[in-house]
């Protein structure tokens, strides 16, 4: 008897604590949802263009943040792959902001903050 207790009450625990962490997680923005939806390929093409526009950016307004984003994000597709990856990983963690946006977080995690006006 004691054994069919334990069980029961862990099985109300773990429910509880799946329904706790459900209700935790942010609501994916609509940018993020359309975004989810996308396959893998598009996924990265709409990446590797977010780079590559920060980098455009970059190298008229934060040189240092270009030269940075060079050895960062190379040509070498296993590189490009793997940070990929990562910001996947990253918009899959934070889904409430706009891709957009967390392409720019990653980069400016590893290469520097642009100056922002205030």
């Amino acid at each position: 008897m004691l054994q069919v207790k334990t069980l029961a009450l862990s099985s109300l625990i773990a429910l509880y604590a799946t329904q706790a962490y459900t209700q935790s997680q942010p609501e994916p923005s609509p940018q993020m949802a359309e975004f989810f939806a996308f396959d893998r390929e598009a996924q990265e093409a709409f990446i590797g263009n977010g780079i590559n526009m920060i980098g455009v950016v970059a190298s008229q307004t934060a040189s240092d943040i270009a030269r940075c984003m060079n050895t960062w994000y190379s040509a070498d597709p296993e590189t490009q792959q793997a940070k990929h990856t990562e910001i996947i990983n990253t918009m899959q963690r934070l889904p409430q902001y706009q891709p957009a946006a967390v392409v720019l977080a990653v980069v400016e995690k590893h290469c520097g903050k642009f100056e922002r006006d205030e």
